[in-house]
């Protein structure tokens, strides 16, 4: 009886971990361009897994002007659509001093199959924060690519954010 628990067991643990498998990386591609040089975004690279219909980047703000900002939202900007962050916790709005880099709490549900069609290879897609500087709103984006795992040098790949392996 203990064999076929076993087995049962290593079977269905081959079946969840198939999945978890790293098929395309997604990148920043440069700096976020912006009217105000002193806000700028950086998107850490992530290897999502086959099969995940959600993306949460690892990305941080930082604030380089004279003042205060208000980062109001955040939103991904693809081909063909727009989605709405919804971050996990109650992040928004928030003030970030001058001078300081802060997390950004992400979360998109893509209404799509997985993430590869969210992303296709060689488009880009956009990080987009709103911000407020005094009463004027503003925005930055962060523009970021999907690229086959090929397209990096042969090296071990992290887990994707938020997924388990």
């Amino acid at each position: 009886m203990n064999n076929r628990i076993t087995g049962t067991l290593l079977f269905t643990a081959s079946l969840a971990l198939a999945g978890c498998d790293p098929g395309m990386i997604i990148r920043q591609v440069e700096d976020a361009q912006t009217s105000d040089p002193g806000v700028v975004i950086h998107v850490a690279k992530d290897y999502p897994f086959i099969s995940e219909n959600w993306y949460a980047p690892a990305a941080k703000i930082t604030n380089s002007t004279g003042g205060p900002i208000n980062v109001a939202s955040v939103e991904l900007v693809t081909a063909g659509r727009t989605y709405q962050n919804k971050p996990l916790g109650d992040s928004y709005p928030f003030l970030l001093a001058a001078g300081e880099t802060a997390s950004l709490d992400t979360w998109f549900d893509l209404a799509t199959t997985d993430v590869y069609e969210a992303f296709p290879f060689h488009s880009y897609v956009r990080l987009r924060i709103h911000y407020r500087i005094g009463k004027e709103e503003r925005a930055v984006d962060a523009t970021m690519v999907g690229l086959p795992l090929s397209s990096e040098p042969s090296e071990p790949k992290p887990c994707s954010t938020m997924s388990r392996c």
